[in-house]
């Protein structure tokens, strides 16, 4: 009846399913943005301002646009979110998940209306929770229930197969039997379908690849540790000369403070900045090096 799509908050658009949208024609849809304190309140607000104006606001014609709209207008054309698609930043420590709930009731109403009218007989949404490994489903459906009742890890590939469970609106209690959720009555709870992740068996887009090793969205034998740190450190040393500085506030005193150089010095390449970083505090071990700089941005 209803669909919640979980993404990272770091790459919201990497983290989208190409082929959702269609697979979900006919379907509301919640974006539930998770890992949101791993984000900064600039970030936040610059990406939800941005990707809810037009497109022609962001793409005049007959003017030239700088770096940092071309990225914008770049971002927006491979984004599959419909204007009506709603999209909600969380913490899941600790945002409570009233609007949520809310969201999914009011979305889901049509559906139970449309079973009245028909004389079909009642019963509680059906909704899907669907999105990329290790974004946070399962720990957004235990924050739902008000405790641990699926196994939840910081790691991809912890959920291997299907599992229903209700969460009642009046409460936070659940109950499942072999799997299948009983004892329901619907407008008081909704069901929802816990999913393993599914990444595309073909990423025509290596950049969003990228992301997805850098945030640690895929296991550590699905990439090269020395590579993506490679690309990460390009990747914000582009960020900042383009102006994306809203995405990055305090990184170049950070970096320094911890690599002992800066980011954005001009005599070094931007391929040469993991060299640099390895020089500094691994003894000139690369592949430690690699590890190091993924595991202080995760």
């Amino acid at each position: 009846d209803c669909i919640i799509e979980v993404r990272d908050s770091r790459c919201p658009l990497s983290t989208s399913h190409p082929s959702l949208t269609q697979w979900s024609l006919g379907c509301a849809r919640v974006v539930v943005l998770s890992k949101a304190d791993m984000v900064p309140e600039g970030a936040k607000k610059g990406w939800a301002r941005d990707n809810h104006r037009p497109l022609k606001e962001l793409r005049p014609r007959d003017v030239a646009l700088s770096k940092h709209e071309q990225f914008l207008v770049a971002s927006r054309l491979s984004s599959p979110d419909s204007p009506e698609t709603r999209h909600m930043f969380l913490n899941l420590m600790k945002d409570p998940l009233h609007n949520l709930k809310k969201q999914v009731t009011s979305l889901g109403s049509p559906v139970l209306s449309r079973r009245a009218s028909r004389g079909l007989l009642p019963r509680p949404l059906r909704v899907a929770v669907v999105g990329y490994p290790n974004v946070g489903k399962s720990a957004l459906i235990n924050k739902l229930l008000g405790r641990n009742r699926l196994k939840s890890a910081n790691t991809p590939g912890v959920t291997r197969q299907l599992h229903w469970v209700k969460v009642r609106q009046s409460s936070s209690h659940a109950s499942t039997s072999g799997g299948v959720v009983t004892g329901s009555k619907s407008g008081d709870s909704f069901e929802l379908l816990d999913t393993p992740g599914i990444i595309p068996q073909k990423l025509v887009d290596q950049r969003s690849a990228c992301h997805l090793a850098c945030c640690g969205l895929v296991g550590e034998k699905g990439y090269d540790s020395q590579t993506m740190a490679a690309y990460f450190l390009a990747r914000c040393r582009w960020l900042l000369a383009v102006g994306c500085d809203h995405a990055l506030p305090d990184f170049r005193a950070s970096f320094k403070k911890r690599y002992g150089f800066d980011i954005d010095d001009d005599e070094v390449k931007a391929e040469d900045l993991l060299w640099r970083c390895a020089d500094n505090i691994c003894f000139g071990d690369l592949e430690n090096a690699g590890r190091r700089v993924l595991g202080d941005f995760r």
